[in-house]
């Protein structure tokens, strides 16, 4: 025997079929939903990896100098009296002298009750550089010369730009006629003018025993240095 149909049943029959669709299509727009919502947060929160340039290594094959005159430049020995593309400035710490001497551009002497038999001094040197060459080829051999002074220990060394031009610099001490241990700052820039480029040395130099009385001093030269061009 049929059954007879009831229209009342079927009727929510086919409602909760339909609800079961309805429920079942937002369930997934909800898992979508969440799931693009977990992406934007991991991609906001994971950083991108990024290269960063390597830092450039000093080059020990020959000194700064020699790199130079390899490379067919001519370096013309400069004094404050000649006429230049640049001007080259020192700060003077109390205490300190400004002399002129000879094949130099400025040289600064101190006084020091520790080992009065050595004047701790700075010394400013300028080359007008004639010729081609790579700057900063020039100033990876920067720190090569005193590196190669007689048993060197080196404390600090940089090649970072100075004002903006390229430079080296090295800090350190050595042994001086078998005897004395000397300390020395050695910055190299290599200076860019609309007339050429110029090299400029600064070499700061004291005993080891008076560079930790002269240490405030030592500093307001290291950083004194200024180079208009």
């Amino acid at each position: 025997m049929n059954e007879v149909e009831n229209p009342a049943k079927a009727k929510s029959l086919r409602a909760l079929a339909v609800n079961d669709r309805r429920s079942l299509l937002l369930w997934s727009v909800a898992v979508v939903a969440a799931a693009a919502i977990l992406i934007y947060i991991a991609t906001r929160q994971t950083p991108h990896p990024t290269t960063k340039p390597a830092a450039p290594s000093p080059v020990n094959d020959t000194t700064i100098d020699q790199f130079l005159r390899d490379q067919g430049v001519a370096l013309v020995l400069q004094t404050p009296n000649d006429p230049a593309a640049l001007r080259v400035v020192e700060r003077i710490p109390p205490g300190w002298s400004a002399v002129q001497s000879p094949d130099t551009y400025l040289v600064l002497t101190g006084q020091s009750e520790i080992d009065p038999d050595f004047t701790p001094n700075g010394i400013v040197l300028v080359y007008k550089l004639a010729g081609s060459f790579d700057p900063r080829g020039a100033v990876l051999r920067g720190l090569t010369d005193t590196q190669r002074l007689p048993s060197f220990h080196q404390t600090n060394a940089s090649l970072n730009d100075f004002q903006g031009q390229p430079s080296s610099a090295i800090e350190g001490s050595y042994t001086y006629n078998d005897d004395k241990q000397l300390r020395i700052s050695h910055r190299n820039v290599i200076a860019q003018t609309p007339a050429g480029r110029y090299l400029v040395q600064l070499i700061v130099t004291t005993t080891v025993a008076q560079a930790n009385v002269l240490a405030a001093d030592i500093k307001d030269i290291t950083n004194g240095l200024d180079i208009t061009t």
